[in-house]
């Protein structure tokens, strides 16, 4: 690989990405640290983007980085701008962009594809703090931790939390959590949940003072995509594969692709599958495959975890069969003449007293839906009596 000279400028014929995205603070100048104060977030790309479809700027302390939204527009064709106001609600520390639903201006096939995490700026909010709450979400809950300096003499805290900014707030501990003991740990969380903490100090009289400064956290999404799917284990020569899968999230899915490739080859192909509510479809044309066989795998991404169904060691294989040609469809058991037999395995099949081996279905299956009725064992039948004179419709 020629990797060098290193580019100094971002290539505008290329797919569209992120050169840049930073904070303003309230005086207009870029900075990396913000308190409480309203900042401009800028996102800067390499080639003009579509300005009708909408960009999505979140950010957050930890993955998925999605626990603010930030609206805003494009101000020029490859410079975006939004207003956000950082309050005490917001954890300190480091916070992360997650830069989603962008597209070029001139190829709307050319979608933003962008990794969360690669820019970042910090909060600091702590000099307008004197009852301070931070947290942090772990694979099994949210660790909390806090600090006061505004009385001396007290009996311990109270933890509460909403899943609402301005909603009901729930204390959490059953009993006073005591001076020195600064720290509570929520476990009775549900993952990629929006969750508001606050505390309160306990006086010596068992009295409470006003609550601190709020918090919002999104809890882990430690939930992977479920993935339903019945494997294909054959096709035909000239017809092409439709690969389907059932796949759902608790938070929202990324992407579903289906990799593929011919039997023995090294190299893997991939199809970004559709979504038609919770089914996912993908097509692999009928000139990617031939009798040697094809392997595939489905891969499910939800911004955070995998779902594999089959996997790239255990593909799930597919024999490759020649088309049943035409003038051997309805003769079910391939004798090589259509006769009532033909018709009563069909019969036989619908009720479940025969199960046709795969080219017998396909010969059965006359209008090629998937399906027997009784209405091809009966075109069997009007055919071997003459009514017919045509196997097919």
């Amino acid at each position: 690989m020629d990797y060098k000279p290193f580019l100094t400028e971002p290539p505008e014929d290329v797919w569209p990405f992120v050169v840049d995205a930073y904070v303003l603070n309230k005086d207009g100048e870029r900075v990396q640290t913000v308190g409480n104060e309203e900042a401009t977030f800028v996102v800067e790309f390499n080639r003009d983007m579509d300005a009708d479809y909408g960009l999505r700027v979140r950010f957050g302390a930890a993955e998925p980085y999605a626990e603010y939204e930030v609206n805003g527009e494009f101000v020029t064709p490859r410079r975006w701008e939004g207003k956000y106001t950082l309050r005490t609600t917001i954890e300190n520390g480091m916070q992360y962009f997650r830069i989603e639903d962008g597209r070029a201006a001139d190829d709307h096939w050319m979608e933003l594809y962008e990794e969360p995490g690669r820019f970042a700026f910090e909060i600091d909010t702590t000099a307008a703090m004197s009852m301070m709450m931070q947290g942090n979400a772990t694979d099994t809950g949210v660790e909390l931790t806090w600090m006061q300096d505004d009385y001396e003499t007290i009996a311990g805290y109270n933890v509460y939390r909403s899943d609402r900014e301005d909603g009901f707030y729930t204390k959490l501990n059953g009993t006073v959590i005591p001076v020195g003991e600064e720290y509570f740990f929520d476990s009775m969380i549900e993952p990629a949940k929006t969750y508001y903490y606050n505390f309160t100090v306990v006086l010596s009289d068992m009295t409470e003072t006003a609550p601190s400064g709020k918090i919002v956290i999104m809890s882990k999404d430690t939930m992977a995509p479920n993935v339903y799917h019945t494997p294909i284990r054959t096709a035909y020569m000239g017809n092409n594969l439709v690969i389907s899968a059932t796949v759902t999230d608790n938070l929202g899915l990324r992407g579903v692709d289906l990799y593929y490739r011919k039997t023995g080859s090294e190299n893997w192909s991939v199809i970004h599958m559709n979504p038609v509510n919770d089914k996912y479809y993908g097509t692999i044309p009928a000139d990617k495959f031939d009798l040697d066989g094809l392997e595939y795998y489905i891969e499910a991404y939800d911004g955070v975890n995998y779902t594999y169904k089959g996997t790239v060691e255990a593909p799930f294989a597919v024999i490759v069969k020649q088309s049943t040609e035409a003038s051997s469809m309805g003769d079910v058991d391939g004798d090589g003449v259509i006769t009532s037999k033909d018709a009563l395995m069909i019969v036989q099949a619908i009720n479940d007293l025969l199960n046709l081996s795969e080219d017998q279905f396909a010969r059965a299956d006359l209008n090629k839906d998937g399906e027997l009725s009784s209405a091809e064992a009966l075109r069997i039948l009007k055919y071997v009596s003459g009514k017919v004179t045509t196997i097919l419709d």
